[in-house]
């Protein structure tokens, strides 16, 4: 589950302090009135007085016109202003400056030589997926070895889509190798098959403390009128539809490769591709901001912005003073990156309209009147960007048709220069692969009876009684599940009227090793076995847990039999952790007991809990 700070104490630390960002590029705007809103004193730095260039400027509580590669200086002038922490902003290639001056002023940095070395080289990047079972694309060594077209060539070492190329024959092949060398910092280059067919996806985690939490993932949209020669994105589509697949195949694996990282602070996407048969290969990651902004569509769906993260580690070295919260699987977001033909921009209206439309979450210019537009495209050329956020497919297709409608970039012959906009029907098909899933409570006069979700948990747990764990809920009677959902609040998930879930969620004394008071327990989960939809369960799971939230409650509890795969795997994604084993007399199985402390400060260690469960194998305890 998503982590967000804790309002009050936490953000107090961050009063007056002071922040360095390398970097005053349009991107960092948004970095700098984030750290400004906890506090923050913000100084910003790059060579430009061209302020216009260099827009963060304006905004900042100081600004340096000192290149953020110019470290010596860096250093001098930030032990004079006694700077309590640096961030890189949203460039890759200030990462490596950023831990160059930490390491000088001996202040936090969430990211160390190796970690970027991994995470900017695209060889070393895959040869650390293969330690770990992560697919990779397939490349090849050198041109003479390539034996099947299209590939797609690269510099092992740029970013936002620099240098890369399609080659379809030798002769392509050979002008892109010479493209991608050219552009190269180190002069390296690697050559892959080019997945045409297959969808582009991300997937972006949260580490904070060396825990994990997939944030979100997205499909990826490039650019068409390009005649293939190039690869820009046009547009990220939030979440990403292939969800289970995901869990079922590589998610283990990454967060492994992660760990064996040792990547315990900020954000880390891993980029790649899913074919026909829900197959991923990757072929890329960053350990970085993102230049696509997705903290606020993180904070619109959790509430969780992630930019606090990257902040407070900058500042104080953790973020300690952190808890969950549950977050709305309902909410979608479409990201736009709008580029313009080659000439020069004399007028650009609409980004302050679409800012004040009721579904968008960022609206940023990073062009401007009087720029000339170069013909040769890479996603770092995006005039601008903007984003929206709905749980509705279709709104999100009218917010984007009405965006285009407003925004305006004219060139100095008043032709409209906007290149290659984004298909929105392509939203719709996104949106259409999985129908609309609602969850929500059961109410008194509900169309769906007892006897249906009778029906449904015993249907979902006919799988576990074939393999000979007998659960009582599977043959219990209607007037035994009418009291245990009178008991609480009960969930259900519905596809166009059909019942496919459920869940309840009741308060409860406990008075057990790990807490003593009020809990929310969840009982009554189950999941229609038909069903071809992912992450019903964590829905259910996750509202469940917002309820107590609602309710104030610190602790949440569940269990299952501790053969029940499924279940663990879904108690672990929802932030949950083994806590305890008991053996209840209506059951022929020992039970896993799962506890989610929403305050964290009320959990035990996790050496305890290993002793316990240790101890408690040995000492199972029977209960009605």
């Amino acid at each position: 589950m998503p982590l967000i700070f804790k309002k009050g104490e936490s953000m107090t630390q961050l009063q007056g302090k002071k922040l360095l960002i390398l970097g005053a590029t349009a991107g960092e705007t948004t970095l700098v009135k984030r750290a400004q809103k906890l506090g923050v004193y913000v100084i910003v730095t790059d060579y430009n007085t061209d302020y216009a260039l260099s827009p963060a400027k304006y905004i900042a509580d100081e600004c340096w016109d000192i290149s953020w590669s110019d470290i010596d200086t860096l250093e001098k002038l930030s032990r004079e202003n006694e700077i309590d922490g640096v961030l890189a902003g949203y460039s890759e290639f200030r990462v490596e400056n950023m831990i160059k001056l930490c390491k000088r002023l001996n202040l936090p940095c969430y990211i160390n030589d190796e970690q970027l070395e991994i995470t900017r080289d695209k060889i070393k990047f895959k040869d650390c997926c293969r330690k770990y079972g992560v697919p990779v694309v397939k490349e090849y060594a050198s041109i003479d070895e390539v034996d099947e077209y299209p590939v797609i060539v690269k510099p092992t070492d740029r970013a936002g889509s620099i240098g890369i190329s399609i080659a379809y024959n030798f002769e392509e092949l050979e002008k892109a190798y010479q493209y991608a060398y050219d552009l190269s910092i180190e002069k390296r280059v690697i050559i892959e098959k080019y997945i045409h067919d297959a969808d582009k996806v991300d997937f972006y985690y949260l580490a904070e403390n060396g825990n994990l939490t997939l944030l979100t993932s997205c499909d990826t949209v490039n650019a068409q009128n390009n005649d293939g020669a190039r690869v820009v994105q046009t547009a990220w589509l939030y979440p990403e539809r292939h969800q289970s697949s995901y869990d079922a195949k590589v998610r283990d694996s990454i967060e492994a490769m992660i760990r064996g990282m040792k990547i315990e602070y900020g954000c880390i996407f891993f980029s790649g591709f899913i074919d026909k048969n829900q197959n991923f290969v990757f072929f890329e990651c960053g350990y970085r901001l993102e230049g696509a902004h997705q903290y606020y569509y993180t904070q619109k769906r959790g509430p969780v912005n992630f930019l606090d993260t990257f902040i407070f580690h900058a500042l104080c070295g953790n973020t300690h003073d952190v808890q969950h919260i549950s977050i709305n699987e309902n909410m979608k977001c479409v990201t736009v990156n709008v580029f313009v033909k080659e000439g020069t921009i004399a007028k650009i209206r609409g980004i302050e309209e679409i800012s004040k439309m009721p579904d968008c979450t960022l609206a940023l210019l990073h062009g401007r009147v009087g720029e000339q537009c170069k013909a040769d495209k890479a996603i770092l050329d995006k005039i601008c960007v903007f984003a929206f956020s709905s749980e509705s497919v279709e709104q999100l297709k009218h917010d984007v048709d009405e965006a285009y409608n407003k925004l305006q970039i004219i060139d100095d012959q008043g032709n409209d220069m906007i290149y290659d906009k984004l298909d929105t029907n392509e939203i719709l098909k996104w949106g259409g692969r999985h129908p609309e899933v609602e969850v929500r409570k059961l109410i008194s006069d509900d169309v769906v009876s007892l006897d249906d979700i009778q029906k449904l948990i015993s249907n979902a747990h006919s799988y576990n009684i074939k393999n000979g764990l007998f659960y009582a809920t599977a043959t219990q009677t209607i007037e035994k599940l009418r009291q245990k959902i009178g008991d609480g609040v009960c969930f259900i998930a519905e596809e166009n009227g059909k019942l496919i879930g459920t869940a309840t969620v009741c308060s409860k004394e406990i008075n057990y090793w790990y807490y003593s008071g009020k809990v929310s327990l969840i009982k009554l989960v189950a999941v229609d076995s038909d069903s071809k939809h992912s992450r019903i369960g964590t829905r259910l799971i996750e509202a469940c847990i917002r309820q107590a939230v609602e309710n104030e409650v610190k602790v949440v509890v569940t269990d299952s039999a501790e053969e029940n795969i499924i279940f663990k795997k879904l108690a672990k994604r929802c932030g949950f952790k083994v806590i305890d084993y008991c053996k209840y007399k209506a059951n022929n199985f020992i039970s896993t007991v799962y506890a989610l402390f929403i305050d964290r400060e009320l959990s035990p260690s996790d050496v305890e809990i290993e002793k316990h469960l240790a101890w408690k194998h040995e000492h199972i305890i029977e209960k009605e």
